[in-house]
């Protein structure tokens, strides 16, 4: 592990970040090749060579409803089944380029309530070029 005020350059750092990410890539890809043919082995438990053991789990399907076929759910199973099987949500979330919106059509003190209302800190992130 690098210290956090190592003595090595940014460019030392910058080379050192992109050469892990790449064999990140790689062993998540290998992972990947290895959990199909392991789930192609059916599901219980598998052991390892050196006695590590896994468990291969085929989880029921997730029911989710379409908001086309409710009615044709109601008709099929009655509307008192259906009000006990599926409970109905409302969710909220920002439209796209919320920002810039919210700049256009808010007042400056609107905006900064708003802002202090819905912001949550973001961590930082770094994209190779």
């Amino acid at each position: 592990m690098i210290p956090r005020r190592s003595a090595k350059s940014i460019p030392d750092l910058v080379s050192r970040y992109v050469v892990i990410c790449a064999q990140q890539e790689a062993l998540e890809k290998e992972r990947c090749d290895l959990r199909d043919i392991l789930v192609q082995k059916g599901k219980g438990a598998l052991r390892g060579a050196n006695g590590e053991t896994i468990q291969v789990i085929y989880p029921d399907p997730k029911i989710q409803v379409q908001a086309d076929k409710i009615e044709l759910i109601k008709e099929r199973i009655g509307e008192e089944n259906f009000k006990t099987l599926i409970e109905r949500v409302v969710t909220w979330k920002p439209v796209k380029s919320c920002r810039d919106v919210a700049n256009r059509v808010l007042t400056k003190l609107q905006l900064r309530q708003f802002l202090g209302l819905t912001e949550s800190e973001c961590a930082p992130y770094i994209r190779i070029s």
